[in-house]
């Protein structure tokens, strides 16, 4: 190559770089809504590429198409290009006559009409036949042939014609919900308005990796294939541009073109085939792995999967659009799945009712290699048999390239009879030549090197449906070790069945993925079965326990015994091994019998949490504990004025967590708002059902205004740690700590003793009362004092009382003016009042 041509090489190669990095920057400023440095940015391609001089005829008419894609990104950003820009036209694309161009749109419309019109959606229909009839008309003018002109003026007339009939019929109105739901006990769908907190669920979870994916509207559909001239996307709704070609496509092929740039009578779809299918430059196995195992059951069954999420269509079909322009309907509903996998997955690959994808977990290459599998790599499952008690299974690797190398492989020549060869239509030694990916394992064989079997079942198997979009906010006081459900969504679920057998009943967690990366939370879902649907605070052994796992999709399957019958549904999570984050999920219910599905609200609008500690001195112990008494508690005052409305009833709710380790309890008390120092059963007003591993809690129905006392313990005293208190009602109270016995005062403990026969006198009817163990207080100023007697040595407790008197001067014991109330065998021991003592030189006497 000489030295002219290979600067000539050179130039080009740097002007396609500069071109193609420009580019990036255009569609980057484009992206994070720099509209102006955007316009820029293409402005300078097109410069950079009208510099080129290209030998090549087919690439100068590239370039010209790329320039007049960046012309129109230019003018959709609202800018025009200077007169001193001149981009030759390309002389490659054609997109046929205007009269071709009319014909086509206006048929395809047409042909949405018919559509619209048979799914009794009329006032959509008699918009496109409307619309439709105006494009007749358009193209009418555009010819001279009298025949064609005659046949078009038919097509006019049968399009008004079909639009008169509609304005007869019934229009309703256009609806614009999100989702449709079958009612609840309602057999057929209807449409249901999604609750304010489902739609902002439904729209922050919309954007998934800074993209919006709107939700689907059936009734919009006839508005996106309205456009007089071929589809151009827009930079407004769709930033990322067009969809570039990778390098390896680059290698060979040379654009995009439209259908009918490259043939004469474009069909939207001539084949469904999963041979077809072959996992290149699209990296999600899973994703490829889906299409092979739909497009297999969709050949098999002759039943819509694929073609029906294609739009625009005709008769369920979906037809060629000569705008260009076609939506894709994105459905997710897999799930992982163990209890008779076999059986079900049989039965229903036979029925034709579920699609089947396989997946491997981690291996090491050595292992991947010896059995012929992809690691964390999924795998498409065409076939299913079971033959003389042998199971099956076809599967396709979506590479169309390794197969498995292990039993009933195209190596084992042992186990392939010809007669099973026959029954399976197989013919090993050919297969041994043709390495398409697909191959036969037993089930097995699935077991040991496969981590998962997805199962997406067909819902239209079930009668009844009923769809929830719901949230799980992240609770900032939630731990890791938590051991409280009562944070967790959960929901109430009533089914009638009306048969005299058990109804399959299917639940489906779907999470919502907003972005890409690592799914590290582990969830599940547990159905309790005794809870008449209420909500589930303990975590105890559910009737149907879910497996945790990563997922998108969780399911729970159950059979709804005869009858009627109330379940709370759970959503949990793994909090050792999961993220600590907020989660959006969708949650369905599949039933044969009628089913009411909602959710279980928190009762309490209005909460008030508190964030103790036991300390040293504070961690009391239980009832049974002489320290009892010096638990945290707390006064809850609720006011007369804090009634609602008559017949109402006021609620109150008690949470108590703290360490999983510590056993612990709550009691409301009646005590008046003052410190409890022992507890009659006649005092509690209601308590936690004894005392629980990290969390309790309790609630009452109907509580009447006053000044209640609030217990928290442990079961062992000296147990120091944190918890939180939270307190939920109805209603307004308000809630202030009760300090310590004793708070403000000097304190002093004497250890003392009773001895038999010396100062163990009985009670103050006895004669020798006046010998039981005595002490002076002497005072210099006015002071109070109270005074707690306790027999910690003693079991069981016996019954003690303490007095004060006045010291007399000439009598041992002067006037009574304090005591303990009558005798009590508290643990605690018992205690006076608080007494206010006058200054005498005499003192006072214990």
């Amino acid at each position: 190559m000489s030295n002219k041509r290979q600067n000539s090489a050179n130039e080009l190669r740097r002007l396609y770089e500069k071109a193609s990095d420009t580019y990036g920057r255009a569609v980057k400023e484009h992206k994070k809504g720099h509209r102006e440095k955007a316009k820029k940015y293409y402005l300078e391609v097109i410069k950079i590429y009208l510099e080129v001089i290209e030998p090549d005829q087919t690439k100068r008419d590239k370039i010209s198409t790329k320039c007049h894609e960046y012309k129109m990104c230019v003018e959709q950003l609202g800018g025009e290009l200077k007169n001193t820009i001149d981009i030759p036209n390309t002389h490659t694309i054609s997109h046929g006559s205007t009269l071709d161009n009319l014909l086509n749109q206006a048929q395809s419309i047409q042909n949405q009409a018919q559509s619209q019109y048979e799914q009794k959606n009329y006032a959509e229909a008699l918009d496109l036949y409307t619309k439709a009839a105006e494009i007749f008309l358009n193209a009418k003018k555009e010819t001279k042939n009298g025949s064609l002109q005659q046949q078009l003026t038919t097509k006019v007339k049968h399009s008004l014609e079909r639009a008169e009939e509609l304005k007869g019929l019934p229009m309703p109105t256009k609806k614009t919900l999100l989702t449709v739901r079958s009612a609840n006990y309602g057999k057929n769908p209807s449409s249901y308005k999604l609750t304010q907190k489902e739609k902002d669920i439904l729209k922050h979870t919309s954007n998934i990796n800074g993209r919006i994916y709107l939700p689907w509207d059936e009734t919009d559909l006839k508005k996106e294939f309205e456009d007089d001239s071929p589809f151009l996307y827009d930079l407004d709704l769709d930033p990322d541009g067009t969809l570039s070609l990778s390098d390896k496509q680059r290698e060979n092929f040379g654009g995009w073109k439209r259908p009918s740039e490259i043939m004469s009578n474009p069909k939207m779809i001539a084949m469904i085939c999963s041979s077809a299918i072959k996992q290149d430059i699209v990296i999600d196995c899973s994703f490829v792995a889906s299409l092979c195992v739909s497009a297999a059951y969709e050949r098999k069954t002759r039943k819509q999967l694929i073609t029906r999420c294609i739009f625009p269509q005709r008769n369920d079909v979906p037809i060629y659009n000569p705008s260009g322009k076609y939506i894709v309907k994105l459905i997710f509903n897999g799930i992982a799945r163990k209890d008779n996998v076999w059986k079900r997955l049989l039965g229903g690959h036979k029925l034709g009712q579920t699609l089947i994808t396989i997946a491997t977990g981690d291996m090491t290459d050595d292992k991947a290699d010896e059995v012929g599998l992809v690691p964390t790599h999924a795998y498409a499952v065409l076939d299913a048999r079971e033959i003389n008690g042998l199971q099956l299974l076809q599967v396709k690797n979506p590479w169309s390239i390794k197969r498995w190398t292990g039993p009933y492989s195209h190596l084992d020549a042992n186990n392939w009879t010809p007669d099973l060869m026959s029954l399976l239509n197989y013919d090993r030694l050919q297969a041994v030549h043709n390495d398409d990916g697909i191959f036969w394992i037993d089930f097995d064989s699935v077991c040991r090197n496969f981590y998962l079997i997805h199962m997406n079942w067909n819902p239209e198997l079930f009668d009844y449906h009923y769809t929830l979009h719901s949230s799980w906010p992240l609770n900032p006081s939630t731990r890791k070790d938590a051991l409280n459900l009562g944070y967790n969504p959960q929901f109430y679920l009533e089914i009638k069945n009306d048969t005299n057998k058990d109804s399959t009943t299917f639940i489906l967690l779907s999470k919502h993925i907003t972005i890409t990366g690592e799914n590290r939370d582990f969830i599940t879902l547990h159905l309790y079965n005794e809870s008449d649907g209420k909500r589930i605070y303990y975590p105890s052994k559910p009737w149907k326990e879910g497996i945790y796992v990563n997922s998108q999709h969780i399911l729970l399957r159950f059979s709804a015994p005869p009858g009627e019958s109330r379940y709370t549904i759970v959503v949990d999570k793994n909090q050792e091994v999961s993220e600590m984050k907020s989660l959006e999920f969708t949650l369905k219910c599949y039933c044969m019998s009628q089913l009411k599905l909602t959710e279980i609200p928190k009762h309490y609008p209005i909460e008030k949490q508190v964030n103790g500690q036991w300390t040293e001195k504070t961690a009391g112990g239980n009832p049974y504990d002489i320290t009892y008494l010096n638990n945290p508690q707390y006064r809850l005052s609720i006011a007369p004025s804090s009634c609602v409305s008559p017949g109402d009833k006021l609620r109150i709710h008690l949470m108590l967590e703290g360490p999983k380790e510590y056993a612990m309890h709550v009691k409301l008390v009646w005590g008046k708002g003052k410190r409890i120092t022992s507890v009659l059963a006649k005092d509690i007003l209601v308590q936690s059902a004894g005392y629980h591993l990290g969390f309790c809690y309790c609630e009452m129905e109907d509580i009447r205004p006053g000044d209640y006392t609030i217990v928290v313990s442990t079961l062992e005293p000296g147990l120091i740690g944190d918890y939180i208190l939270t307190i939920a009602s109805n209603f307004n109270f308000s809630l202030t700590p009760i300090p310590l016995e004793g708070a403000g005062l000097y304190r002093r403990d004497i250890n003392g003793e009773w001895i038999k026969g010396f100062n163990a006198m009985d009670c103050d009817d006895n004669a020798g009362y006046n010998k039981n163990p005595c002490y002076h207080i002497k005072i210099k100023e006015m002071t109070t004092v109270k005074i707690r007697l306790q027999a910690p040595d003693i079991k069981p407790s016996p019954m003690l009382s303490v007095k004060i008197y006045e010291k007399h001067p000439i009598k041992f014991l002067g006037n009574e003016i304090g005591n303990s109330g009558p005798y009590a065998s508290y643990p605690q021991g018992v205690c006076t009042n608080d007494v206010t003592l006058q200054h005498n030189n005499e003192g006072r006497m214990i």
